[in-house]
């Protein structure tokens, strides 16, 4: 049976990851969104055995906070349909992995 993660930011669950994939909450702030999005690549990430674990939501706060200022400087400005690219960390769309929404 695969393990659920959760990932919270504060004391509000965000998303939950499990059997690689993230389910956001519909309740994150859209200023926040790209930063909940990099925690839960971190968890899918550690889950898959590309980062060495166990998952922290401190650990997961800090890669998103370094995948989040990689990303303003490897976004082309020319072309808005990129989407977020950590660029430190292979290069993947985050979108690609992840789904919305789920209610807390």
């Amino acid at each position: 049976m695969p393990t659920m993660q959760p990932i919270r930011r504060g004391e509000r669950l965000v998303a939950l990851v499990s059997a690689g994939q993230a389910v956001l909450s519909e309740h994150i702030d859209a200023g926040d969104l790209v930063h909940v999005q990099a925690m839960a690549l971190y968890a899918l990430k550690i889950a898959g055995g590309e980062i060495t674990g166990p998952y922290t939501d401190a650990g997961a706060e800090d890669y998103a906070a370094r995948a989040t200022d990689a990303a303003t400087y490897a976004r082309p400005s020319s072309d808005s349909s990129v989407g977020f690219r950590a660029g430190y960390s292979g290069n993947e769309r985050l979108t690609t992995r992840l789904t919305r929404p789920f209610c807390t």
